[in-house]
């Protein structure tokens, strides 16, 4: 198996973007069949989603116009049963129907076709 790292050893920001410009390239024309790419919460950041854990602007930081227990509430079963009008409300902030937020670059990347696994850390 071969790798098509983005930025490997050290280079400047200028060769590292060749090399991103390059990997798109082969990716494009058909040189690369699979792909496996690990992401987090970042690549979603830019279009407006909040990630979990940046003090003031992360979702958990959100929150306490639920009044929860622990911000972490919002997302356990046991809690959602017992009252999931806060679950609702939070999933209605952030439904795309809604919110109208637009995909990154990295989520047009990601729609090329070709990755054949896709790792998400998103908390």
């Amino acid at each position: 198996m071969r790798t098509l790292g983005a930025c490997e050893g050290d280079m400047t920001t200028a060769t590292a973007t060749d090399a991103i410009y390059d990997r798109q390239e082969k990716i494009k024309s058909g040189a690369v069949k699979n792909l496996l790419v690990m992401v987090g919460a970042g690549i979603s950041v830019s279009a407006g989603i909040p990630d979990f854990r940046t003090p003031g602007t992360g979702l958990y930081d959100n929150l306490a116009k639920y009044d929860l227990p622990s911000p972490q509430h919002v997302f356990e079963i046991n809690y959602f049963r017992q009252s999931p009008k806060a679950f609702y409300a939070l999933a209605a902030e952030l439904h795309p129907a809604i919110a109208r937020f637009n995909p990154t670059p990295t989520h047009h990347f990601l729609k090329v076709g070709v990755c054949m696994l896709l790792s998400s850390q998103d908390i």
